[in-house]
């Protein structure tokens, strides 16, 4: 195994995703706890990374199913929101978000995503307050 990802300093590089691969197929396949988790029941609002193809298109759904896999992604915007979904905003998110509009980090979040062949990211994010 190839661990110069680790002295580069790019954990985005196909070696360290291909570590991150090898690790997820080894807990799922030997772990019970884990393999159990390719079953899971889905959070309520989700990104389809797969509702495209592989294409720069991504989109909200809600309950796609009861159960599946996803991947999280959890982060603090600072103090202002850069990518919320709002009333206003729902029902275009649920037709189609194009990859250009999300920020960096929710671009980078959906390729590892689906480099890891995992079909839905839920993203949930908190604002960060200074009193």
């Amino acid at each position: 195994m190839d661990w110069s990802y680790i002295t580069t300093g790019s954990t985005g590089s196909e070696q360290a995703l291909e570590v991150a691969r090898d690790w997820l197929r080894n807990c799922c396949e030997t772990h019970y706890n884990c393999g159990s988790l390719r079953d899971q029941a889905l959070p309520t609002r989700l990104l389809d990374l797969e509702a495209f193809g592989r294409e720069g298109v991504v989109r909200l759904v809600e309950r796609p199913s009861i159960h599946g896999r996803y991947a999280a992604l959890s982060h603090c915007w600072g103090t202002t929101p850069q990518f919320a979904t709002t009333k206003a905003t729902l029902t275009e998110r649920k037709e189609k978000i194009h990859f250009d509009q999300l920020t960096t980090t929710f671009r980078e979040a959906v390729q590892v995503t689906r480099s890891l062949d995992i079909r839905y990211l839920w993203v949930t994010c908190y604002l960060w307050y200074y009193s």
